[in-house]
């Protein structure tokens, strides 16, 4: 009886299992995988592209207050 509820236990746990690669590996999730892989990838050029502006124009304002001699 245990080892019957084992092997049933085990078997739908591997079907599960299946079921669960079969979805992660089908052309639909690898699509919306790749998708949201280029869309984050382009965000973080974005911020990291406002963060460098912003940072060189803070030194560039900054060496500006510097030459004036208020700092």
């Amino acid at each position: 009886m245990i080892m019957e509820a084992y092997t049933l236990q085990s078997r739908i746990a591997r079907q599960n299992l299946m079921q669960i690669i079969g979805i992660y590996l089908s052309p639909h999730a690898i699509f919306v995988r790749i998708k949201t892989f280029f869309i984050e990838q382009n965000i973080l050029k974005r911020l990291f592209y406002v963060a460098e502006k912003t940072f060189f124009e803070n030194v560039i304002s900054y060496e500006k207050i510097r030459k004036r001699g208020v700092i």
